[in-house]
């Protein structure tokens, strides 16, 4: 009975600080995207989900914070997101994080994993050879690695053999016939989804994306449920309801007014305040 009461408060533990980690990071995006759209009384979550965040790992300060638990935790993920997040807030000396993030050996990692620590040490002014690892990695997993790829493409200026055209094309070739994508199966999966739209979002009004992300934006829609949130794998979590959001500001799709967006009066933004 006790190691089932420990399993599920770790559980509970996790799902807690998935939905914190989430809030935290969709808040910082969505005020740098599209600050005139977001009501003041939301804009103390970041502070508060650090200070959270500081009382969990005994550290004192956001610059603390990323000398040391940032750093000893350089690639493992979640690093990489607090690292992107706070790179948008400015007036942070990442050089330590930088300098770990870069001894790693991008080689034997998993695709996505090299892509995403790229990303970061891409964004917070870092020396890893971008175009390598596109070339390196765009293809070797699929949709995922596809996805991956086209965002790093797009948020730097570096050169790399594979062109976005070839990349964006591979990815619309996946499109399924309910204007979704997914890692396997026939049905659109709510979180590859919206990643493959914020990939997309520099081509959505191009001749070669257009089409495709009108038909990918009216999937989301459809995929919301009555309370304005969002299932994976037949799950409602936060982290969907983050990556449909995320997808919404590249997309300039305001949350609180697009119809498209709106569920018995919930939008969901609603649903991913529920998790908090």
């Amino acid at each position: 009975m006790q190691s089932k009461f420990k399993n599920r408060r770790n559980l509970l533990l996790k799902k807690c600080f998935k939905a914190a980690l989430n809030l935290f990071l969709i808040t910082v995006v969505l005020f740098s995207y599209m600050s005139n759209v977001f009501s003041a009384d939301i804009s103390s979550i970041p502070d508060n989900i650090l200070s959270y965040k500081f009382s969990q790992c005994a550290t004192e300060n956001t610059q603390d914070f990323i000398n040391n638990y940032l750093t000893e935790n350089a690639g493992n993920g979640p690093a990489e997101w607090y690292a992107l997040a706070l790179s948008r807030t400015g007036g942070y000396d990442f050089t330590n994080y930088i300098s770990s993030l870069e001894s790693l050996d991008l080689n034997s990692m998993k695709s996505t994993d090299a892509i995403r620590i790229e990303l970061a040490d891409m964004y917070l002014g870092g020396n890893l050879d971008a175009g390598s690892v596109v070339d390196t990695n765009w293809n070797k997993l699929g949709i995922m690695t596809e996805i991956y790829s086209l965002i790093l493409i797009n948020s730097g200026d570096f050169q790399c053999s594979t062109s976005d055209t070839e990349i964006v094309n591979s990815i619309i070739s996946k499109q399924l016939s309910d204007g979704g994508w997914t890692i396997s199966g026939k049905y659109a999966d709510t979180d590859v989804t919206a990643m493959a739209l914020q990939a997309l979002s520099s081509y959505s009004h191009t001749s070669i994306g257009q089409a495709s992300v009108e038909k990918g934006i009216q999937c989301l829609s459809g995929l919301q449920q009555q309370d304005g949130g969002y299932k994976s794998y037949g799950s409602p979590n936060c982290e969907s309801c983050s990556q449909v959001l995320l997808a919404m500001c590249q997309l300039g799709i305001n949350p609180y007014t697009d119809e498209r967006f709106i569920k018995n009066g919930y939008g969901v933004t609603d649903a991913l305040y529920s998790f908090a």
